[in-house]
């Protein structure tokens, strides 16, 4: 499987924003290898999400507003130790 963020070494942001992206590939964030970065996916079309989405990634900050989530699975940011900000806001979570 082709992974278009394995190279990326200096990135600080990924910008995502307003892609309609509605599946997220479970590995693709842990290959990115650099220290921390921001990843804003707001504005897109994300019903669900998995823990094994961020497995060893190094997110510090993660935008998830304004999409389509309804729940979180339990141990969601297990996995994100340098998290600093995060935000689910404007998804129907219950």
């Amino acid at each position: 499987q082709h992974n278009s963020f394995g190279k990326l070494y200096k990135i600080s942001d990924l910008n995502l924003e307003k892609n309609t992206i509605s599946d997220v590939d479970t590995s693709i964030f842990s290959k990115i290898n650099i220290n921390t970065f921001e990843l804003n996916l707001k504005y897109n079309q994300i019903k669900d999400f998995s823990k094994n989405n961020f497995q060893n990634s190094k997110i510090d900050r993660l935008v998830l507003s304004n999409n389509h989530l309804t729940k979180l699975e339990n141990n969601l940011l297990f996995n994100l130790f340098d998290l600093d900000q995060l935000d689910f806001s404007f998804n129907k979570i219950e």
